[in-house]
Protein backbone atom coordinates (compact mmCIF):
# COMPACT_ATOMS: atom_id res chain seq x y z
CA UNK A 1 0.00 0.00 0.00
CA UNK A 2 1.29 3.44 -0.89
CA UNK A 3 1.72 6.17 1.65
CA UNK A 4 0.71 9.71 0.85
CA UNK A 5 1.71 13.10 2.16
CA UNK A 6 -1.13 14.74 4.07
CA UNK A 7 -2.63 17.17 1.55
CA UNK A 8 -5.89 19.00 2.22
CA UNK A 9 -7.91 21.23 -0.07
CA UNK A 10 -9.88 23.76 1.95
CA UNK A 11 -12.71 25.71 0.31
CA UNK A 12 -13.97 29.06 1.52
CA UNK A 13 -10.42 29.60 2.73
CA UNK A 14 -10.21 33.37 2.37
CA UNK A 15 -12.03 34.19 5.64
CA UNK A 16 -13.43 32.83 8.88
CA UNK A 17 -13.50 29.11 9.56
CA UNK A 18 -11.89 28.26 6.21
CA UNK A 19 -8.93 30.53 6.90
CA UNK A 20 -8.60 29.17 10.46
CA UNK A 21 -8.67 25.63 9.10
CA UNK A 22 -5.81 26.40 6.72
CA UNK A 23 -3.78 27.94 9.55
CA UNK A 24 -4.33 24.95 11.84
CA UNK A 25 -3.60 22.32 9.21
CA UNK A 26 -0.38 24.08 8.24
CA UNK A 27 0.68 24.18 11.91
CA UNK A 28 0.15 20.42 12.00
CA UNK A 29 2.40 19.87 8.98
CA UNK A 30 -0.21 19.39 6.27
CA UNK A 31 0.29 20.56 2.72
CA UNK A 32 -2.76 22.77 2.09
CA UNK A 33 -4.28 24.15 -1.06
CA UNK A 34 -6.58 27.01 -0.09
CA UNK A 35 -9.47 27.77 -2.44
CA UNK A 36 -11.84 30.74 -2.59
CA UNK A 37 -13.00 33.41 -5.01
CA UNK A 38 -10.90 36.27 -3.61
CA UNK A 39 -7.32 36.00 -4.88
CA UNK A 40 -6.04 38.96 -2.83
CA UNK A 41 -7.05 37.33 0.47
CA UNK A 42 -5.69 33.95 -0.60
CA UNK A 43 -2.33 35.52 -1.48
CA UNK A 44 -2.13 37.06 2.01
CA UNK A 45 -3.03 33.72 3.57
CA UNK A 46 -0.28 32.04 1.56
CA UNK A 47 2.25 34.62 2.77
CA UNK A 48 1.17 33.98 6.36
CA UNK A 49 1.02 30.15 6.24
CA UNK A 50 2.98 28.89 3.24
CA UNK A 51 -0.10 27.24 1.78
CA UNK A 52 -0.70 26.94 -1.92
CA UNK A 53 -3.80 28.63 -3.25
CA UNK A 54 -6.19 28.84 -6.16
CA UNK A 55 -8.84 31.48 -6.83
CA UNK A 56 -11.79 29.57 -8.22
CA UNK A 57 -15.56 29.74 -8.67
CA UNK A 58 -16.58 26.43 -7.12
CA UNK A 59 -20.04 26.64 -8.64
CA UNK A 60 -18.39 26.04 -12.03
CA UNK A 61 -18.23 22.24 -12.30
CA UNK A 62 -15.88 22.28 -15.31
CA UNK A 63 -13.43 24.60 -13.53
CA UNK A 64 -13.51 22.42 -10.40
CA UNK A 65 -12.83 19.27 -12.45
CA UNK A 66 -9.87 20.94 -14.16
CA UNK A 67 -8.56 22.13 -10.79
CA UNK A 68 -8.74 18.58 -9.39
CA UNK A 69 -6.70 17.29 -12.32
CA UNK A 70 -3.94 19.86 -11.67
CA UNK A 71 -3.35 18.59 -8.13
CA UNK A 72 -2.27 15.12 -9.19
CA UNK A 73 1.42 15.60 -8.26
CA UNK A 74 0.56 15.41 -4.56
CA UNK A 75 -2.58 13.33 -4.19
CA UNK A 76 -5.25 14.89 -2.02
CA UNK A 77 -5.93 13.10 1.26
CA UNK A 78 -8.70 15.42 2.52
CA UNK A 79 -11.10 17.99 1.25
CA UNK A 80 -12.78 20.43 3.60
CA UNK A 81 -16.04 21.65 2.10
CA UNK A 82 -16.41 24.95 3.92
CA UNK A 83 -17.45 27.38 1.15
CA UNK A 84 -20.91 28.86 1.42
CA UNK A 85 -22.83 31.41 3.37
CA UNK A 86 -26.18 33.04 4.01
CA UNK A 87 -27.65 35.91 2.02
CA UNK A 88 -30.14 37.91 4.04
CA UNK A 89 -32.90 36.93 6.43
CA UNK A 90 -35.92 37.04 4.15
CA UNK A 91 -39.09 35.40 5.38
CA UNK A 92 -40.60 32.67 3.25
CA UNK A 93 -43.37 35.06 2.20
CA UNK A 94 -40.86 37.70 1.06
CA UNK A 95 -38.18 35.33 -0.24
CA UNK A 96 -36.12 36.54 -3.17
CA UNK A 97 -35.71 33.50 -5.40
CA UNK A 98 -32.37 34.62 -6.81
CA UNK A 99 -30.92 34.83 -3.28
CA UNK A 100 -32.16 31.35 -2.47
CA UNK A 101 -30.69 29.96 -5.68
CA UNK A 102 -27.36 31.66 -4.96
CA UNK A 103 -27.30 30.19 -1.43
CA UNK A 104 -28.05 26.76 -2.86
CA UNK A 105 -25.26 27.13 -5.41
CA UNK A 106 -22.70 28.45 -2.91
CA UNK A 107 -23.46 25.89 -0.22
CA UNK A 108 -24.70 22.74 -1.97
CA UNK A 109 -23.31 22.77 -5.49
CA UNK A 110 -19.81 23.80 -4.38
CA UNK A 111 -19.67 20.87 -1.96
CA UNK A 112 -21.09 18.52 -4.58
CA UNK A 113 -18.67 19.70 -7.28
CA UNK A 114 -15.64 19.35 -5.00
CA UNK A 115 -16.67 15.97 -3.64
CA UNK A 116 -17.31 14.51 -7.10
CA UNK A 117 -14.09 15.91 -8.53
CA UNK A 118 -11.84 14.66 -5.73
CA UNK A 119 -13.56 11.39 -4.80
CA UNK A 120 -11.35 9.21 -7.05
CA UNK A 121 -8.19 10.65 -5.42
CA UNK A 122 -9.70 10.30 -1.95
CA UNK A 123 -10.61 6.68 -2.55
CA UNK A 124 -7.03 6.00 -3.69
CA UNK A 125 -5.50 7.73 -0.67
CA UNK A 126 -8.16 6.45 1.74
CA UNK A 127 -8.75 10.13 2.40
CA UNK A 128 -11.50 12.11 4.07
CA UNK A 129 -14.29 14.42 3.00
CA UNK A 130 -15.24 16.98 5.62
CA UNK A 131 -18.44 19.02 5.36
CA UNK A 132 -18.37 22.10 7.59
CA UNK A 133 -21.98 23.17 7.59
CA UNK A 134 -23.76 25.03 10.35
CA UNK A 135 -26.28 24.53 13.11
CA UNK A 136 -28.64 25.62 10.32
CA UNK A 137 -28.11 22.13 8.86
CA UNK A 138 -30.02 20.75 11.84
CA UNK A 139 -32.65 23.33 12.79
CA UNK A 140 -34.28 26.50 11.55
CA UNK A 141 -34.90 30.09 12.62
CA UNK A 142 -37.21 32.89 11.44
CA UNK A 143 -35.83 34.45 8.27
CA UNK A 144 -33.44 31.59 7.71
CA UNK A 145 -35.42 29.21 5.50
CA UNK A 146 -33.27 29.73 2.40
CA UNK A 147 -29.97 29.20 4.21
CA UNK A 148 -31.36 26.38 6.33
CA UNK A 149 -32.67 24.57 3.26
CA UNK A 150 -29.25 24.83 1.61
CA UNK A 151 -27.41 23.64 4.73
CA UNK A 152 -29.82 20.72 5.18
CA UNK A 153 -29.15 19.71 1.58
CA UNK A 154 -25.39 19.96 2.08
CA UNK A 155 -25.59 17.78 5.20
CA UNK A 156 -27.59 15.17 3.30
CA UNK A 157 -24.86 14.91 0.65
CA UNK A 158 -22.47 13.83 3.41
CA UNK A 159 -24.96 11.43 4.99
CA UNK A 160 -25.80 9.82 1.65
CA UNK A 161 -22.17 9.57 0.57
CA UNK A 162 -21.35 7.74 3.79
CA UNK A 163 -24.04 5.17 3.04
CA UNK A 164 -22.94 4.84 -0.57
CA UNK A 165 -19.30 4.26 0.31
CA UNK A 166 -19.71 2.10 3.42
Amino acid sequence: MSTFEKHAVVTGASTGIGEATVVELRKRGWKVTAVARRADRLAKLAEKTGCEWQALDLTDETAVNEFAKTLGATPVTAIVNNAGGALGVDTVASAINDKWLEMYNRNVMTALNMTKAFLPQLEETKGSVVFLTSTAAHDTYPGGAGYVAAKHAERIIANTLRLELA
